[in-house]
């Protein structure tokens, strides 16, 4: 039974760490991984995931900074902290947290967005910022009806999203915090941090300075996320012309050009499965991120492992190649796809036939020469 008139002392804090701190860890531990596995599967533009249990001594400050009465109302004894580079990563991998909640089947405690708000003390916010505030506040709602997002003030100007995910262990909820937010953000904090935070009375010129670092660190956010935008932009442009000019469709192979040890047993049947699946899509189109993995799923599973004696044989080595590139090529990731094809800096054509005997009819309506000599000219 936690003391509740009495004041909470460092003896009790180590007390609660002794019988609680473990699980704690657990939480801690299976959240972090999730995040983990997510930003691979992904791609998250996550920067850095830091992630620490509160010391003993810090906890014990900050029972007396906020007059706690309980230490289990304390909900950041587990913290993450999650760092992007631009302000446009933030929604995605709100996204994905709210997705991680679910694959855990963990409860959303809240979220806390500090200063991003429009209230009167606040100087009217980028348009970037309202934007990625709607966000929030739909997509929480759709996926946790229940919560609202929370819009607080910090006088300090400090700005971040704070999350409470309870993950359930042993019949009980433990509450991870997770602070997510840009590295100019986190560089604020930790300066911030460093001279002010859990250090008393504060000369007001120090608040103040903090306070307009604050401001022109926000504004620095805001340029190096439109500097971004220009970049996109500019390799849309590179990727729309490649694609325009690069292959409509998968090339659907004449049986007679297809290994005959590819056509036998399993293996048969995946590479059958994977034609399938591939045959008729057009990669000049919207990249269609749900048929391209699971072609890509289908093609790892057709085309490793192989046998060492079958991956060096040549037509072997030559198909599994090519079909790697076109599905680079497909999501949009042409460099790679380009290696593939020009891993020397010139045109590089497999001797698969030799010279005195003609390769089949059609093969240079193949994929090497109707899909990629473009990319030859273009890197």
């Amino acid at each position: 039974m936690e003391k509740q008139n009495s004041p909470i002392t460092l003896d009790d804090v180590k007390i609660f760490y002794k019988k609680k701190m473990s699980c704690y860890q657990s939480a801690l531990d299976l959240l972090t991984n999730a995040i983990d596995k997510k930003q691979k599967e992904k791609k998250l533009p996550i920067y850095i995931i830091k992630s620490r249990i509160k010391a003993e001594e810090s906890t014990f400050l900050k029972t007396k900074r906020d007059k706690a009465k309980f230490l289990s109302d304390i909900t950041d004894y587990a913290g993450i902290r999650i760092l992007c580079l631009f302000k446009q990563d933030l929604e995605e991998i709100h996204d994905s947290l709210l997705e991680i909640c679910k694959d855990l089947s963990a409860e959303l405690g809240e979220i806390t967005l500090y200063n991003w708000g429009k209230e009167e003390k606040m100087d009217r916010p980028f348009e970037e910022d309202k934007r990625l505030i709607e966000a929030i506040m739909e997509h929480s709602k759709a996926s946790f009806p229940d919560i609202i997002p929370a819009q607080k003030i910090k006088e300090s100007g400090y700005k971040s999203l704070h999350y409470i995910i309870k993950v359930e262990l042993a019949g009980k909820n433990w509450p991870v915090e997770i602070q997510l937010r840009t590295i100019l953000q986190d560089a604020w904090g930790e300066l911030e941090h460093s001279l002010s935070y859990k250090k008393g009375n504060i000369h007001p010129h120090v608040k103040k300075s903090f306070v307009l670092l604050s401001r022109d660190l926000d504004t620095n956010d805001y340029l190096l996320s439109h500097l971004k935008s220009i970049v996109e932009k500019e390799r849309y442009g590179t990727h729309y012309s490649i694609r325009k000019a690069g292959p409509t469709k998968w090339l659907d192979y004449e049986d007679n050009l297809i290994p005959d040890e590819l056509k036998e047993g399993e293996r048969k049947t995946l590479l059958d499965q994977y034609r399938e699946c591939v045959r008729e899509r057009n990669p000049r189109q919207k990249i269609d991120l749900n048929w391209l993995k699971d072609a890509r799923q289908l093609f790892d599973k057709f085309a490793n492992p192989l046998p060492t004696w079958l991956s060096n044989k040549k037509e072997v080595k030559y198909l599994i190649n090519m079909e790697n590139a076109w599905l680079y090529f497909s999501e949009g990731n042409h460099k790679e796809a380009e290696k593939v094809y020009n891993p020397d800096g010139h045109l590089k054509i497999p001797h698969l036939w030799p010279l005195e005997n003609p390769p089949p009819s059609g093969w240079q309506n193949g994929f090497l020469f109707s899909c990629f000599s473009f990319l030859m000219q273009a890197f």
